[in-house]
């Protein structure tokens, strides 16, 4: 099992409804200090720094009092901080989540700060605000596209006179492309792929290929009911991990960050992620690496979405909306700030921006970019945000797959064991 977090993950969130306190604007002629927080690495964090020096430059009058962790621990300290009435004026939001701090009274309706011009979004694409969106209202302002990929070394294919497939390929396709590399380079410990234990991205995308969803429309459960969908999908990375295609867990499980995946050592051909990571793996595997779509359906329907990687939102707790309102139009907008940040979070939503940065980040923010474009062209609508039981979905799934992982259960048994599981935490909820 991977030990890493995606980006895009987080933990429990509170279910406690809290009331937001009233904010006062800003007077011109005073020194306000608010709180920012997000997660993130030690270069996201780096970066984020600087860009908000570039701010206090700006804005003198605006000091910011930034707080940053690990992604594991962020969402522990958001709820704690919620629960005490003392959450930052600005905080990093997660699509996953947003939902449920909407219905707890966290955060500010931001539609008519984008109407009256306070954030710019004039050249932004209204699909790009859609994550940010509950209820018709705007809660939070997209940091950067992201989407589910496929990232690959060529290499490798190249080292192994294999072609790399091209965008359109089926899931039959890979598990064939991933034998060939195996067979050729074996020997020299690579493996053809990686097994999948995380909820997520694959099996979410494996079940929107047959026009289906992992949670229902309300959250109140599974979205699908035959479950031969997961035992199929279970028996297809479990026969790779058989055939010894696929690296099996005692290989797998030692790894705990991204920039140790077997791709990274030139282990492995392949390695399932959000976009916006093609960047530091390839900056960690010292190379150039690539990215392409997930494998298709013959017949079946798109599966990919576009999704925030994270958002900016305003909480209800802040006395200082005006400076808050400041800082997310200027790190949407300023294109000295994007340009410092480098895209950490995916594609910029500002078109302006967008442009701005291709022709200064260099190739890896040019195939992420080209990327993003494709996916827009081949995908549908991002499902509903997830469930407040989530969290807890995913722990049971990733336990099962690991159980299949180590070939210590059956597909079909493991596919019964998840809905079971699930249907006990949806009814002890979150």
């Amino acid at each position: 099992m991977k030990r890493w977090a995606r980006v895009s993950s987080a933990a429990v969130l509170v279910a406690t409804l809290l009331p937001g306190t009233a904010w006062a604007h800003m007077k011109r002629d005073e020194s306000t200090t608010i709180r920012i927080a997000w997660w993130g690495n030690q270069e996201i964090d780096n970066r984020m720094l600087k860009v908000i020096k570039l701010f206090e430059a700006k804005y003198p009058n605006i000091n910011v009092q930034p707080e940053y962790m690990a992604n594991k621990d962020y969402w522990t300290k958001m709820n704690t901080e919620a629960a005490g009435g003392n959450l930052p004026d600005v905080m990093m939001m997660d699509y996953a989540y947003i939902r449920n701090y909407v219905k707890n009274n966290f955060l500010v309706d931001l539609t008519p700060y984008t109407k009256n011009g306070s954030i710019h979004v004039n050249d932004v694409n209204p699909a790009d605000l859609q994550g940010g969106k509950v209820n018709g209202k705007l809660y939070a302002i997209n940091i950067g596209d992201n989407a589910p990929a496929m990232l690959y070394d060529p290499q490798l294919f190249k080292k192994a006179g294999v072609p790399v497939p091209k965008p359109g390929y089926t899931w039959d396709d890979l598990a064939k492309v991933a034998t060939q590399i195996r067979n050729k380079l074996g020997k020299q410990g690579v493996y053809g792929i990686e097994p999948y234990d995380n909820v997520n991205m694959f099996f979410p995308y494996y079940l929107r290929q047959r026009g289906l969803t992992l949670y229902n429309a309300q959250g109140t459960g599974l979205g699908y009911k035959d479950d031969s969908l997961l035992a199929n999908f279970f028996a297809y990375w479990q026969n790779l991990i058989k055939k010894g295609v696929a690296a099996p867990p005692s290989v797998t499980q030692s790894i705990s960050d991204p920039t140790d995946e077997l791709i990274v050592h030139g282990k492995c051909p392949f390695l399932n992620v959000w976009s916006n990571q093609a960047v530091y793996i390839s900056e960690a595997a010292g190379k150039n690496l690539k990215l392409l779509p997930l494998p298709t359906l013959p017949g079946g329907k798109d599966g990919l979405w576009i999704k925030a990687s994270a958002l900016w939102s305003a909480t209800t707790q802040s006395k200082h909306l005006d400076a808050d309102l400041k800082w997310i139009d200027f790190f949407t907008n300023d294109l000295q700030a994007q340009l410092t940040f480098g895209a950490e979070f995916g594609i910029p939503i500002s078109q302006k921006v967008q442009q701005h940065l291709y022709t200064r980040l260099g190739p890896l923010y040019r195939t992420e970019y080209d990327y993003i474009q494709y996916v827009k062209k081949h995908s549908r609508p991002i499902d509903p945000p997830d469930p407040p039981v989530a969290s807890k979905i995913r722990q049971i799934f990733s336990t099962i797959q690991q159980a299949v992982n180590y070939l210590q259960t059956t597909p079909e048994a493991a596919a019964q064991q998840f809905r079971q599981q699930a249907e006990v935490a949806f009814r002890q909820g979150s």
